[in-house]
């Protein structure tokens, strides 16, 4: 075989949706193999996925999404299969000239990744070995579970693999689908490999202004703001800064009051949305990251963006129950508390140690086994084995 063959055979066409884990795992791909990126965000692609299964109900609303997404899928498929590359299509529905010879192409020397149920019309119209990325638990939706686990089913079934990015999410669609344990490879999140510092970091030098605590990420009710508001009150020595979006559907009746208090805080800052790469950054300014998880099922089986990004800070992180993986893969590196006052306890005692807890090395170091590039090699070695 060629490099030229060889290299074809590796290609992946990913129908990408618009989602940090998704295009930082391709990112890190596309560093060692050719990347197709289907983009899945126009909006006819939209209609398909979740506002079609919002808007629509009964057996016309399934029949006439269904039948939308076959005559989309039908398109793409053969655009994707006629061509080398669908890298300057603007949406999932514009398909680039056809090329000679690029079926045999499609069908022998590339790999389909489908990283949403709604993307499972498309996927099975591919004439390639299939592969799904599962990021997130989607049937957690309250508004049309029944649905996106159907569309889940269809994606599933046939692929060569499924990544799930937690252990809890590939033993939840083993159950679900009947996957064989096997078939499924943890595929954790990470952090960039190019946003950990040279050298361990060092806690900051204490002067007279308050050292800061930190919670990266949205804001919603995934997070225990009534524990965060204790925590502030309790706390007058320390700064506070949010940084992240606030997710207005996600926040429960009770928890806008806690979130209001909090913005109206003189010693909180909300830093408002930030691009994923300088939440990272951000992370090196605090001096001790907060994740108060709640129990919402999403966040169990969940794999926490913001933990890989505080790993690599080094400073010290306090978290609560609610996200099996924080313990799993950073164990005694993050101080676990199960009420507020063993959190505002933990902060007082990392204030007496200038907020030294002698571990950041060891975070640090833990960091540089979680980055992108190692999930991508763990993906690729994953497909070529199959």
């Amino acid at each position: 075989m060629t490099a030229s063959e060889r290299r074809e055979e590796e290609t992946i066409v990913a129908i990408e949706r618009d989602d940090v884990s998704v295009r930082e795992l391709l990112n890190a791909l596309a560093e060692s193999s050719p990347i197709t990126r289907v983009p899945w965000n126009s909006s006819v692609a939209g209609v398909l996925g979740e506002r079609l299964l919002r808007t629509t109900t009964g057996p016309l609303g399934r029949s006439a999404g269904r039948a939308v997404a076959r005559s989309l899928a039908l398109v793409t498929g053969v655009a994707i299969a006629a061509t080398g590359s669908l890298a300057s299509a603007r949406s999932a529905g514009v398909a680039p000239r056809p090329r000679a010879n690029a079926q045999r192409v499609a069908s022998h020397r590339r790999v389909t990744l489908a990283t949403s149920p709604d993307q499972a019309e498309l996927a099975s119209q591919l004439p390639m070995p299939r592969f799904y990325l599962a990021t997130d638990d989607f049937t957690a939706t309250e508004w049309a579970p029944a649905r996106v686990l159907e569309a889940e089913r269809r994606l599933v079934d046939g692929c060569r693999a499924v990544f799930a990015v937690s252990s809890g999410l590939a033993d939840a669609l083993c159950v679900r689908h009947g996957i064989p344990r096997h078939q499924i490879t943890v595929l954790p999140n990470a952090v960039p490999a190019d946003l950990i510092a040279s050298e361990a970091p060092i806690p900051h030098v204490q002067t007279s202004s308050r050292p800061v605590a930190g919670v990266l990420g949205s804001l919603s009710s995934r997070l225990r703001l009534d524990w965060l508001r204790e925590m502030v009150d309790a706390t007058p020595w320390l700064q506070w800064r949010f940084v992240g979006g606030i997710e207005q559907s996600e926040l429960a009746p009770g928890d806008r009051f806690h979130l209001r208090w909090l913005e109206q805080h003189p010693r909180c800052r909300f830093e408002g949305p930030r691009p994923y790469r300088e939440l990272v950054q951000y992370a090196t300014t605090l001096d001790v990251a907060v994740m108060p998880y709640s129990a919402r099922t999403a966040n169990v089986i969940g794999s926490p963006s913001r933990l890989f990004a505080h790993l690599a800070a080094g400073h010290p992180i306090l978290a609560t129950p609610g996200c099996n993986q924080v313990e799993e893969l950073a164990g005694s590196l993050v101080t676990t508390c199960d009420e507020p006052g063993a959190l505002v306890a933990k902060l007082e005692q990392l204030r007496t140690q200038q907020f030294d807890d002698g571990l950041h090395r060891a975070r640090w170091e833990l960091a540089q086994q979680h980055t992108w590039t190692q999930r991508a090699s763990v993906f690729r070695s994953t497909i070529s084995k199959l």
